[in-house]
């Protein structure tokens, strides 16, 4: 929802929603560092660069802790390094939009078809930012077996 909020331009109702989340997704690490990142998107959209960070770095930590989230991984990744370009730290933004394109192109290299594995990284929004952002970066793009 906050997500959909977030999309719609509802900053305050879409920081309450994933606020919400993030304290009813205590018991499930995963889906909580997925609502964590939401939270992160929409307080960067509310121009709160610093909050952001927070709340991405503790999204990544728990993607670290536990190994990787699988579903919503792209979108904790690239909540970090959009907060920390937002806050200033440019390299650090480099080297976060690299591990999220890693990831990205470890998934994408299971998908065989090329059209689909194009859609993958074109279509899906995240994976489009994350794609995006490493090109305008300078980042080193991977998206093949």
């Amino acid at each position: 929802m906050a997500k959909i909020l977030l999309g719609a331009g509802d900053l305050d109702a879409a920081e309450r929603e994933a606020k919400a989340a993030v304290a009813t997704l205590e018991v499930s690490p995963p889906s909580r560092a997925h609502a964590l990142a939401v939270l992160a998107q929409v307080l960067l959209a509310r121009g709160e660069p610093g909050r952001a960070l927070e709340a991405a770095i503790e999204a990544t930590g728990l993607l670290e802790s536990l190994g990787g989230i699988g579903e919503g991984e792209c979108v904790v990744r690239l909540a970090h390094a959009e907060s920390l370009a937002a806050t200033g730290e440019k390299e650090a933004a480099r080297t976060a939009i690299r591990a999220a394109m890693g990831q990205l192109g470890r998934r994408s290299a299971r998908i065989r078809d090329d059209s689909w594995r194009a859609s993958f990284l074109g279509q899906v929004p995240e994976n489009a930012r994350v794609v995006a952002l490493a090109k305008e970066w300078g980042v080193e793009i991977a998206t093949s077996g």
